[in-house]
């Protein structure tokens, strides 16, 4: 008697089912586990970005110039410290009259080409969905409501990162 026979056909059906099943759910397991490492390398890209980031004076600089009225700073070029308030930030982030830059623009100036370049790289990132909003808001997100919120900054700021 073979299993397509009537007494065994219910049988037969299920164990060549059994194979396509097994198969799925290992499928789906395999699938769930390339979502979970992918994520985590997500965390760990924002992870990284978060060093490159905050880790270079200059970029630091930047981000202290967006968020102090007033600032000592360390320019590594000159090798002296310098005082920095918003009104020079704002005009060392002028797009016109280069010819008259100090040197405490160009410190300015550096500094956010390195901040700008570093966001670049991130948004770079998060246009081609290798890391989320909620990944980089907390690095990033701050800084952007500075910028949005303060009528000095963001006229400079913007036409800074726009030439």
């Amino acid at each position: 008697m073979l299993l397509a026979d009537a007494p065994y056909a219910g049988f037969a059906n299920l164990a060549t089912g059994i194979p396509a099943a097994v198969a799925a759910i290992t499928f789906a397991i395999k699938v769930d586990q390339d979502r979970v490492a992918f994520r985590h390398k997500q965390a760990e890209a924002a992870k990284g970005l978060s060093s490159e980031l905050y880790g270079t004076q200059s970029s630091m600089a930047a981000l202290n110039m967006l968020d102090y009225e007033t600032f000592i700073y360390f320019d590594p070029v000159r090798k002296r410290e310098t005082h920095l308030s918003t009104a020079k930030v704002v005009t060392g982030l002028r797009t016109t009259n280069l010819e008259t830059l100090s040197d405490d623009d160009v410190f300015i100036r550096q500094s956010f080409d390195d901040l700008l370049t570093k966001l670049e790289q991130i948004a770079g990132l998060f246009s081609i969905r290798y890391v989320r909003w909620s990944d980089i808001k907390a690095l990033v997100g701050y800084y952007i409501d500075v910028v949005r919120s303060d009528e000095r900054l963001k006229p400079a700021v913007v036409s800074y990162a726009e030439t």
